[in-house]
């Protein structure tokens, strides 16, 4: 099951790819995957409502 992170409130981690095919967010296409650094430039530039960031 995913755990949460200490530096982020809405990151969540889990042991194995193989676990994340079972998480209904994930089967409904409300939650992407990703490498726990690239939440990084998101929480350390701390977006104001409707702000935009473009990771390239």
């Amino acid at each position: 099951m995913p755990r949460p992170v200490s530096w982020a409130d809405l990151v969540h981690t889990v042991q194995s790819a193989e676990s994340v095919p079972f998480i209904a967010a994930y089967l409904c296409g409300l939650i992407p995957i990703q490498d726990e650094k690239s939440m990084l430039p998101v929480i350390l530039l701390d977006p104001e409502p409707l702000e935009r960031i473009l990771d390239l």
